[in-house]
């Protein structure tokens, strides 16, 4: 299952991707925040949640 977190340090901002896929390549689901850095906690959940909004959850199930 292609899961994936990337993050970037530039300066004072963070750029944050994240990526949850289905095994087939079918579905895919990304997304991409900025913020300043000393908010990382709060932009990793963001990203998390919007990825769960988009339906991650759906695909992290079939894990089970």
């Amino acid at each position: 299952m292609p899961i994936a977190g990337y993050a970037e340090i530039q300066s004072e901002n963070l750029t944050m991707r994240g990526l949850v896929g289905e095994i087939d390549g079918q579905h895919i689901l990304h997304h991409r925040l900025q913020g300043a850095r000393h908010l990382a906690a709060e932009l990793g959940k963001s990203l998390a949640q919007e990825l769960l909004r988009q339906g991650a959850d759906r695909i992290l199930e079939k894990l089970k």
